[in-house]
């Protein structure tokens, strides 16, 4: 049986194998253990947290099922404890569970589901909640306050928790000190500090919303001293330190570590020492983070002496150094240079088993860059990808930076591309180093098309970005257009550095445009930044400095120098903004720049989020404002851009300042909204239309629809269309055509059927007014293809076709799609050719299609030529096409083909993606290819693609199934190194591979690692663990594993109960097979073909072949039709036990019933006459095989060749093996060694060692068996010469001599009654390491009963019995024969008590032995008692020695009469 540890508790709820059992291993029948189960689990364990998810749903579902059913508290206390361990979502489930079979929540219930909602970000749900808290009557508290401040703050939504928080006192709820602890942490959290220190004063002088009741505690000190901390503010957070400690509240080592980050942020060390002091003075252990802070700090005033101390220390008070310690003393050491004691430390960290992680592989890699070490900087990178790390943007931008300093801007480029595959996104700090890179090769224009670029994508340029530009121009002379970039600065609110003034000051001498440089040089002086030496240098190279008096005759200079210049600027940098590249003082002018914006360039969607911003602060200045029509132009261009949120956060500052809002604008609003998937802040807007006393229209009704459909809520989305509705809200084609498709995404293609239907005939909820368009059709078309309903697409296409609505590109690659998935290619290809007749051009979604359809239908040469069109007519291959094509190459088994498409994509820039690999690698482990398979793994590595499950399961199988375990083995770890978590199929493979190689100890080891990972097994599992149990032998086990399967609730399906029967077959348990055939009957499963065939095949290995015959009948009246497998088994077993009429019979009934015979029924049937002797049968029966076309194979020639052997025909033999060669069949080891021991039996020892060296010739190595069958020979024939020569041989290529090489020589040497030699060959044999078996033994017993040593024999077979040998009936009859020939009756007597005593039935020979022995010495009456045992035991009697024995009984009988 399975060992029970490996049974987890509550197995009702399929594998849950958390901890070992403790209450049953099945659920128990009893409702009153059920109960106590329950209450124990409600009142101790949950409190104690250990119990698992599947544990917490099976007690829900017993619990909902009482009856009557428990309190709600007893719901509580599980919803609570689940909510402790984060089962957010599950504890929402079970309440809606709970909700729906109508048992009432508490105020507690409430509550809890509050707090998840607010854990899982869905605050809206929350409030809802909290509104059916108010509905129903109950005083919200403080811990509800609480939760929801929480759930706003972690939405980043502080200042309306303030709000809210003021709302609630007003009510009368009055928060505590976890309610504003948790207020202020959001408010620093979101940048309000000010408003966070406002609300800490009031707590602390009770003259805020709290009262006096509530006073400020260490966490609300801590987080808004980090936050000043984190600002710079550190002599405002000393303050407040001191403050705190002023009203008796002990600092904690969470705030003194917020102060060291301060004084150290700001380089004041000396007080961060003082404070890291001060905490041992007042009894605080500093932790990890403390030491990492101060070895941060000096790191950054590279102190590394220093910061080296603080390691030291660490260590020395048992702390251990984690991945920011050493990561922060590897940037200090690369800050002053010390590379090589940077790597020492990183090959540290990997000794002491600390991963590396993305933070510390980018700060050696930007390091490595800043140095031009290329070389090595890339190593790291690969090093990353191959730990499983992702790359993060600074990565890539520290290469990209290090690539263009290099001159490497090729490389930098391709690293750019593979940075936006793998969806990252360049930020500011990427594009200005490439900008830097350009500049400095000389190349503006393509760093100017950059900075377009950069403000198109909505990033906007810094300080850095600017000065990089502006000193690339300067460089070159380009005054005009670097002032250009000068005043888009001052527009952005930007103000130049020392670095920028003084490029742009050089730039202008340099251009002999002193004026100028003199007027930037004041300006520079008036801004506070005081010009260095150099400036001044440079100033005087060309002419005197002069200082005007004042700063407005500097900002004249600077004025007038920007206005020389601004007019040649306006085109470089049209495309950042088309006002923002001067400053107009003409207002008229500027309104109508806005104009020209809102009215042209807005309504043409060609705007960008910096244009839009700028222009919004414009027009929320003017004086009056501009009309609402004018902010909902500008939003719905944004919204048009998809830039959702800017338009939320521009909404909500329009009104902030108290700017009217119309129905438009709120609809854009509503759109936004629920495009960012705040469907509940959407219908918030909603509620404000309705306030504002604005009627919903369309417009308002599909975006919300819109929302919920994207939400998959579309069954809500049908019920507030109904709603609408009957408000007189009147819905158009847009709003039913986005609703259709809702529904179809969801599933409700038959809801959405429903509909269109409605709109077509008139009569649903949207009237006669609304009829159907082509995406309402589309739509359903797609649903009805996905959903597998094909015929009625079609006809659904034919009645909109029929309503004169013209088909589109989008319905005909549907279709064609619908064709694909139920494999109609002819249909696709038919409507494929028809689109052009309509006029449609097939575009790359449609060629994609069908090439994927052709490809799943094994159709590679159709799709490929598809694929060639596709090229033709100038559209693009996508990865998918070439995805597909190299899937169907794969499974075709044209690998080399498959490669090529790969290089094609490469070549033509595309990137193989995750399947394009996974196809390839899957295709090359079906062909065994696994080192070109593991290749490709590396490759991925280098293209940056992380392989998934699918490949390293792909892989593992691949090495399976060549039985290369080791490296399965490797696969797996790595694996679990790069984080990714083994599933069942992973799993299945491993333990199938070891099953199939007998290792079941292994394979149950990683079935109990599957379960501790939370992986359940499957039928499949458990199916292929009982077949490797059958395999071995190992019933009991397998037995084992089918009651654990439905203990675990798995029903076993036919395979597992057919596989079981094959074990029990395989080791003669027929009983036992067929009590399964019955339980499968009884559980409802149906037996198979194979199932009987199993069984029939067992039967006739046991020789009971009339039970195999009643299967055969029982398959016909099941109605089960035989097949060739089930015939051949039968004939099989008939020819075995020599039944060949009935064999033939079958053949016959085979042919009636439309059965082919093949090659296997033929080769029984041979086997079956030769064995008979009725070779000339078996002669017939291989023409008759070539007239019906078989192609016969080795096993054909080598059963016909082994009769004529048996029979003595080796002429015939020869032929046969002519025969064979001349039919294209190649002779092997089991042919030549069959005609060898055919020779050896007629003594022609010549020819069979010739056939031995033809052998050779052909390739074929003889293995022991040829040899032991030469020695035979030989030793049948008295060639011992030849024997010990084959025998040195044997030993010189490495062949091992095995038992019955020993046999056949010891019988040798016992048939010429050479005893010495024989033993010296028993010494030499177990010297070997081998075994004598019994036939050694009884070989040796003959022998030495030959030579009358009949003691000695005796003392052989006590060896025997020592060894754990079974004597069988030749042993004892030649020792028996041995005694009666010696004349020791009395002990031949005993051996024939042994002998039953052993369970061994006494035959006819040894019966008559002992009679000869006994009549030989006179003793008659003793050999007629053993004439009656004969006849008892039905033993053939002799009639010589019954004759005998009955004459001498007359004799005695006539004797006593006298």
């Amino acid at each position: 049986m399975v060992p029970r540890s490996l049974i987890r508790r509550f197995s009702s709820s399929p594998f849950s194998f958390s901890k070992q059992v403790e209450v049953t291993t099945t659920i128990p029948e009893d409702s009153v253990h059920k109960v106590s189960q329950l209450d124990k689990f409600l009142k101790r364990e949950w409190k104690d947290g250990k119990f698992t998810l599947n544990e917490a749903r099976y007690f829900f579902d017993y619990m909902i099922h009482m009856q009557p059913a428990p309190q709600i508290k007893s719901f509580n206390w599980l919803f609570g404890a689940l909510a402790k361990k984060k089962f957010y979502e599950d504890v929402i489930l079970l309440c809606k569970r709970v909700d729906s079979i109508g048992l009432l929540p508490d105020f507690i219930t409430f509550s809890i589901l509050i707090n998840c909602f607010c854990n899982v970000g869905r605050v809206c749900d929350a409030f809802v909640v909290f509104g059916k808290i108010l509905r129903w009557g109950f005083n919200p508290n403080a811990v509800i306050l609480n939760i929801l401040i929480k759930g706003l703050c972690l939405d980043n939504r502080s200042m309306e928790a303030m709000e809210f928080l003021k709302k609630m006192v007003v009510f009368g709820v009055r928060p505590n000190e976890i309610t504003y602890g948790t207020l202020i942490n959001g408010l620093c959290r979101t940048g309000n500090t000010t408003v966070a220190l406002k609300l800490l004063e009031e707590m602390a002088n009770g003259n805020g919303e709290g009262g006096v009741t509530c006073k400020p505690d260490i966490f609300c000190y801590s987080s808004i001293i980090d936050c000043l901390c984190k600002d710079g503010l550190i002599v405002k957070a000393k303050e407040l330190f001191l403050k705190m400690r002023g009203k008796g509240i002990k600092p904690n080592v969470v705030v003194c570590n917020s102060l060291i980050f301060g004084w150290c942020l700001l380089g004041n060390l000396q007080e961060a020492e003082r404070m890291f002091i001060e905490m041992e003075n007042q009894g605080l252990q500093q932790t990890a983070v403390t030491f990492n802070t101060m070895i941060n700090g000096f790191s950054q005033v590279e102190k590394m002496e220093e910061a080296n101390g603080y390691l030291e220390l660490m260590t020395q008070k048992g702390l251990q150094p984690d991945v920011v310690t050493f990561t922060t003393l590897i940037n200090g050491l690369c800050k002053v240079g010390k590379m090589e004691e940077a790597k020492g430390l990183l090959e540290l960290m990997s000794e002491r088993g600390l991963q590396p992680n993305v933070v510390t592989f980018t700060t050696m890699i930007n390091w490595l860059c800043k140095e031009g070490k290329m070389e090595e900087a890339n190593c790291l990178f690969e090093m990353m990808t191959q730990r499983g790390l992702q790359p993060d943007v600074v990565t890539y931008t520290a290469l990209i930076s290090g690539l263009y300093k290099v001159g490497k801007m090729e490389e930098a480029n391709r690293l750019l591309e593979l940075m936006s595959e793998r969806g990252l996104h360049p930020n500011v700090v990427t594009f200005t180093a490439m900008i830097n890179g350009l500049c400095k090769e000389g190349k503006i224009e393509e760093a100017n098309g950059l900075f377009v670029t950069m403000t198109q994508r909505g990033l906007q340029p810094d300080v850095v970005t600017f000065t990089t530009l502006i000193s690339g121009l300067c460089r070159v002379r380009k005054m005009e257009e670097a002032n250009g970039l000068l005043e888009l600065m001052s527009q952005r609110g930007l103000h130049l550095g020392l670095v920028a003034f003084r490029t742009l000051i050089s730039g202008l001498c340099k251009a002999g445009k002193i004026e100028e440089a003199n007027g930037l040089l004041v300006l520079m002086i008036k801004r506070g930044l005081q010009p260095k030496t150099y400036t001044y240098i440079r100033l005087s190279l060309f002419e005197p400095p002069k200082y005007p008096q004042g700063a407005a005759d500097a900002e004249m200079v600077l004025k007038s120098s920007i206005r020389r210049f601004s007019s040649s600027s306006r085109s470089s940098f049209r495309k950042l903004g088309k006002v923002t590249t001067t400053t107009p003082e003409d207002s008229a002018r500027k309104v109508s720049q806005l104009n020209k914006f809102l009215h042209k360039d807005c309504k043409e969607g060609n705007v960008t989020l910096d244009e839009a911003r700028y222009f919004f602060r414009y027009m929320i200045q003017m004086k009056p404002p501009p009309p609402t029509s004018s902010f909902s132009l500008l939003f719905g261009a944004l919204a048009k851009n998809k830039f959702y949120k800017d338009v939320v956060l521009l909404y909500k500052r329009a009104d902030s300042i108290g700017l009217l809002t119309d129905l438009i604008t709120l609809n854009i609003l509503i759109n936004c909204f629920c495009h960012g998937g705040r469907v509940c802040d959407g219908f918030v807007a909603f509620g404000r239309i309705l306030r504002l006393g604005f009627d919903p229209n369309a417009v308002t009704l599909t975006s919300l629809i819109k929302g919920l459909c994207l939400e998959n809520r579309s069954t809500e989305a049908m019920e507030f269309l109904k709603k609408m509705i009957v408000f007189g809200v009147r819905p158009n084609e847009i709003t039913y055509g986005t609703l259709m498709y809702g529904l179809c995404r969801t599933g409700k293609t038959s809801v959405a059927l429903k509909l269109l239907e409605e709109m077509t005939n008139g009569n649903g909820e949207g009237g006669d007014t609304c009829k159907p368009d082509i995406f309402c059709y589309s739509s359903v078309i797609d649903g009805l293809c996905k959903d597998g309903l094909i015929d009625k697409a079609k006809d659904l296409f034919s009645e909109m076709r029929g309503m004169g609505i013209k088909p589109d590109v989008v319905v005909c690659t549907t279709l064609i799609y619908g064709w694909c998935f139920v494999g109609n290619l002819e249909e696709a290809e038919l409507l494929f050719k028809e689109m052009e007749n309509m006029g449609l051009q097939p575009n790359a979604v449609t060629f994609t299609t069908l090439i994927i359809g052709l490809c799943k239908d094994g159709k590679t040469e159709e799709a490929n030529r598809l694929f060639k069109l596709m090229s033709q007519r100038g559209l693009q291959p996508n990865v998918m096409a070439f995805n597909a094509i190299i899937n169907g190459l794969c499974k075709k088994g044209k690998i080399e083909e498959a490669r090529r498409y790969l290089k094609s994509m490469i070549k033509r820039g595309l990137h193989p993606d995750l399947v394009t690999f996974n196809t390839l690698i899957g295709g090359l482990c079906k062909e065994g290819k696994m080192e070109e398979a593991n290749g490709l793994l590396e490759l991925m590595g280098k293209k940056g693609l992380q392989p998934n499950v699918v490949t390293f399961t792909t892989l593992i199988s691949g090495f399976c199934k060549v039985g290369k375990m080791e490296k399965a083995n490797g696969l797996l770890e790595m694996m679990t190194q790069k984080g990714l978590q083994p599933n069942v199929v992973t799993f299945n493979t491993m333990i199938s591979k070891l099953c199939e190689e007998g290792k079941m100890l292994e394979a149950n080891q990683y079935l109990q690692l599957m379960t501790q990972r939370g992986l359940q097994p499957d039928v499949v599992m458990f199916s292929t663990l009982i077949s490797g149990f059958c395999k071995v032998g190992k019933m009991e086990e397998a037995n084992g594993l089918l009651e654990m399967m439905s203990q675990r609730g798995l029903q076993p399906n036919v395979v597992t109960f057919t596989t079981l029967i094959s074990g029990l077959c395989k080791v003669g348990k027929m009983k036992e097979a067929n009590r399964l055939l019955d339980m499968m009957s009884q559980r409802g499963l149906e037996p198979n073909v194979v199932t009987y065939t199993t069984l029939i095949n067992g039967f006739c290995k046991v020789g009971k072949i009339e039970e195999a015959n009643g299967l055969l009948d029982l398959m016909s009246q099941k109605g089960l039709q035989p097949n060739v497998v089930t015939f051949n088994t039968l004939i099989s077993g008939l020819c075995k036990v020599r039944k060949m009429e009935e064999a033939n019979g079958l053949l016959e009934l085979m042919s009636q019933r439309g059965l082919q015979p093949d090659v296997v029924t033929f080769n029984s049937l041979i086997s079956g006459l030769c064995k008979v002797g009725k070779i000339e049968e078996a002669n017939g029966l291989l023409e008759l095989m070539m007239q019906r076309g078989l192609q016969h194979n080795a096993t054909t020639f080598n059963t016909l060749i082994s009769g004529l052997c048996k029979v003595g025909k080796m002429e015939d033999a020869n032929r046969c093996l002519e025969l064979m060669t001349q039919r294209g069949l190649q002779p092997d080891a089991v042919t030549f060694t069959t005609l060898i021991s055919g020779f050896c039996k007629v003594g022609k020892m010549e020819e069979a060692n010739g056939l031995l060296e033809l052998m050779k010739q052909r390739g074929l190595q003889p293995n022991v068996v040829t040899y032991n069958t030469l020695i035979s020979g030989f030793c049948k024939v008295g060639k011992m010469d030849k024997v010990d020569g084959l025998l040195k041989f044997m030993s010189e290529i490495g062949l091992q001599l095995d038992v019955v090489t020993f046999n056949t020589i010891i019988n040798r040497f016992c048939n010429e009654w050479k005893m010495e030699d024989a033993n010296r060959y028993l010494e030499l044999m177990t010297q070997r390491g081998l075994q004598p078996n019994v036939v050694t033994y009884t070989t040796l017993i003959g022998g030495l009963c030959k030579v009358g040593k009949v003691d000695e024999a005796m003392g052989y077979l006590k060896l025997m019995i020592q060894k754990g040998l079974q004597p069988n009936l030749v042993t004892f009859n030649t020792l028996i024969s041995g005694f009666c020939k010696a004349g020791k009756m009395e002990e031949a007597n005993e051996l024939l008590e042994l002998m039953s005593r052993r369970g061994l039935q006494p035959n006819t020979q040894t019966y008559t032995t002992l009679m000869e022995g006994f009549c030989l010495i006179g003793r008659y009456d003793e050999a007629s008692e053993l004439l009656t045992s004969m006849e008892k035991n039905g033993c053939k009697i002799d009639i010589k020695y019954s004759t005998l024995i009955n004459a001498n009984r007359k004799n005695q009988e006539i004797g006593r009469m006298q």
